[in-house]
């Protein structure tokens, strides 16, 4: 993919959730940022956390200060969240989706957005204890599950695709799927969330 650039790039933006309960979860941000020039750059990425695929008007405001030398830089940023909507398998719940949508601004006179980004989250913890007892959200699960192979040839697929597959493996009453021995395609993850 061909784009331009402004000389300072969201390379990509990632949110994971920790300490989840169901009175709040800590949501652990982290960029990378991709200056092509010769100079330390000041910026900020700014974006706000609104409810993805669920109903709610509320919104958490993420703000991060951004010193990017040339070359690439990781910035992280803990922020918490009260009251999260859990994401669940489709038999214990509704998979609720977050949304972050983050704008990249190099600081000056005036603030210049450079770059966007919409990183879509569940908020949810899976664990498993040493008698192999697992837990989605606190609450004891069982996992039915396979390996998944969509197709040899990933051109093939699409989100018709997934979809088609995806409905028979709910069918099947599968609740966790591991993609066997490669990546599968972005309209894959979507269509599982």
């Amino acid at each position: 993919m061909l784009r331009e650039s402004q000389g300072l790039d969201l390379v990509h933006v990632n949110v994971t959730s920790l300490d989840v309960s169901s009175a709040s979860a800590r949501l652990v941000i982290e960029a990378t940022v991709r200056n092509w020039t010769p100079e330390t750059v000041r910026a900020s990425l700014l974006g706000d956390i609104t409810a993805g695929n669920f109903q709610s008007a509320s919104s958490l405001p993420v703000k991060l200060d951004v010193l990017a030398p040339p070359g690439e830089s990781r910035i992280r940023k803990d922020i918490r969240i009260a009251k999260p909507a859990l994401w669940w398998s489709w038999d214990y719940g509704k998979p609720n989706l977050y949304r972050l949508v983050s704008r990249l601004l190099v600081a000056g006179d005036t603030a210049q957005v450079v770059d966007t980004a919409t990183t879509v989250f569940g908020v949810r913890s899976i664990t498993r204890d040493s008698a192999w007892v697992w837990r989605l959200n606190g609450k004891r699960i069982y996992p039915r599950g396979s390996n998944y192979i969509g197709t040899q040839w990933l051109s093939q697929a699409d989100r018709r695709w997934y979809a088609r597959d995806m409905d028979m493996m709910i069918a099947a009453n599968l609740n966790t799927m591991r993609v066997h021995a490669h990546l599968a395609r972005p309209e894959f993850y979507d269509v599982a969330d």
